[in-house]
């Protein structure tokens, strides 16, 4: 059979296949030396440095990071919105780590002033990863109250139309159901004695399973009081209730799998948790408290 030339058209269709999948390649090799810091954000100042992700490493506390943000430096702000906002260091000398990592804190462009949004989490850099907008939930959906309900049942309470203070449904990835995640707060009310009270603070990843649902918890208090006791006994055995802020969801170690970002009030200070959900069960993979930071 004689030989013949391959077409021009078909070389350089080929060329430009080929530069693609170098960019395509180049660009997972990027990813998978993906170095991370996290800092927690309010509406105009960085406030906690959470910890970091390294490709090599994992998931790290605090060691490690070195520098904290200096002046003119870039971040950008996710909140379960997606990409919120981008800011600047607006502190006019170099920040340290005088007090430790946990309680430095630097000043930056404001990016809300709206109390419903108190908390970020902020990445250094103009855009530095993709971040979806989670859709938002009902509250008042007569459905979702139901499965609270049910899992406060499981817990020993008897609480027909729970208070559910956030709903958002999010892919988390492709291999798992559309996630949806709750959370749930009662309050600190001062039932007296005589007086029978139902206390919870619930952050629940729920998940599709057949005809039902499937719940993770992801943080949770629970507790009864019975008309026997007074609240200054019981909240000296139970403490004072955590409430919970779903802060963000998106993928931050890179392996294509969105994190959750969890803040807990505390009656003592601010915790913020990460977890990752790779295997069938959630994991948290960072922790970092900070005392008497509650503002």
């Amino acid at each position: 059979m004689p030989f013949r030339s391959i077409p021009r058209h078909i070389l350089a269709f080929t060329f430009v296949i080929s530069i693609a999948l170098a960019v395509i390649s180049a660009s997972i090799q990027a990813d998978s030396g993906r170095s991370l810091v996290m800092l927690l954000a309010q509406q105009n100042r960085l406030s906690m440095i959470l910890g970091t992700y390294d490709a090599k490493r994992g998931w790290l506390g605090l060691e490690g990071i070195d520098k904290p943000a200096q002046p003119g430096d870039d971040f950008t702000i996710y909140t379960m919105a997606g990409e919120r906002a981008q800011v600047k260091v607006t502190d006019d000398y170099p920040s340290t780590f005088n007090q430790g990592p946990i309680v430095w804190s630097a000043r930056t462009t404001t990016w809300s002033r709206d109390p419903k949004e108190p908390y970020a989490l902020a990445l250094p850099g103009k855009s530095p990863l993709a971040g979806a907008a989670a859709e938002t939930i009902d509250l008042q959906s007569a459905g979702l109250a139901a499965e609270i309900s049910a899992y406060l049942k499981k817990k020993g309470l008897d609480v027909p139309a729970p208070l559910i203070t956030s709903a958002y449904q999010i892919d988390l990835s492709e291999k798992r159901p559309k996630a949806t995640f709750v959370t749930a707060y009662s309050g600190e009310r001062d039932a007296a004695k005589g007086e029978t009270e139902n206390f919870y603070a619930l952050a629940l990843l729920l998940e599709r399973n057949g005809d039902g649902w499937q719940v993770y918890p992801l943080a949770e208090e629970t507790s009864y009081k019975p008309k026997s006791q007074s609240m200054s006994d019981h909240k000296k055995y139970y403490g004072v209730l955590d409430n919970y802020r779903i802060i963000a969801c998106m993928d931050l170690d890179g392996d294509g799998i969105k994190d959750l970002v969890l803040h807990l009030a505390k009656d003592d200070g601010t915790e913020v948790q990460i977890f990752t959900f790779k295997h069938r069960y959630p994991k948290q993979v960072l922790s970092v408290f900070r005392h008497h930071f509650n503002d």
